[in-house]
């Protein structure tokens, strides 16, 4: 008999490893018995389908549609040129000048003075028609304590108008977008059209009457200056009789 000096053993390992398949098993055994009780709750999931299905359908239906129309408008600040000697004011101000003249013109759209031009404009305040087509329930003889019905009329319909409409400037340029909504895609553009011409009128009138307060300014600094100029002239007459 020998025996190995090297300790290992010639027999050959035995292998009682078996491969286990309980989770592949089970895995499929529970997607089948998934899938039993779906198909044994078929209809009521048809049904719960079928339900969110009409509900969404008939919110679809029931819901008003809202139209935006948009006018844009270019925005230039420029100084009154009375002489026509005044420099460019875009030229002579700063980026802070710049911004508070932008954030103004925004304001001043925003403001009730625009919108009173646009209603008047747009005859909004003859009877309840543009309150109808905004979907706004008229006031109906319910009439805020201290205003008459007239005045009440034409504080709701200037309230509609203003919050139905919003002013931005697109990004870093000098275009704003003037946009109003309503269920009317007709009556929304002949609003963002009307708020932006009502702003333009404005604009231009505000410079009319800057230029014509110029105009009365230097009118009555050049008579002043022409009074002095004859009283100069006569005490100069007087003087030279008195020296001869």
């Amino acid at each position: 008999m020998q025996f190995p000096f090297n300790g290992v053993s010639d027999a050959a390992p035995s292998d009682n490893t078996q491969p286990n398949t309980d989770g592949p098993m089970k895995a499929g055994t529970g997607l089948r018995e998934i899938w039993a009780a779906v198909y044994r709750a078929r209809f009521w999931v048809i049904g719960i389908f079928a339900v969110c299905i009409v509900f969404a359908v008939v919110i679809a239906l029931l819901s008003v549609r809202l139209y935006e129309a948009t006018a844009s408008v270019e925005v230039r600040q420029e100084a009154q040129k009375v002489l026509g000697t005044e420099q460019d004011g875009e030229a002579q101000s700063n980026t802070a000048d710049i911004n508070r003249f932008l954030d103004t013109q925004l304001d001043i759209i925003r403001s009730r003075t625009v919108a009173e031009r646009v209603a008047d404009s747009e005859g909004l305040y003859n009877g309840d028609g543009f309150l109808e087509a905004m979907g706004v329930d008229p006031l109906d003889g319910v009439v805020p304590e201290g205003l008459n019905p007239r005045d009440a009329h034409i504080a709701h319909v200037l309230d509609t108008l203003r919050d139905a409409m919003a002013v931005r400037f697109t990004g870093s340029t000098r275009i704003l977008e003037i946009s109003f909504t309503s269920p009317d895609p007709r009556l929304s553009a002949r609003l963002a059209n009307a708020f932006a011409q009502a702003y333009i009128r404005s604009n231009l009138a505000r410079k009319s009457d800057s230029s014509v307060y110029a105009l009365d300014f230097l009118r009555d600094q050049l008579a002043e200056a022409q009074a002095r100029l004859a009283q100069s002239e006569q005490e100069v007459l007087n003087y030279a009789r008195q020296t001869r």
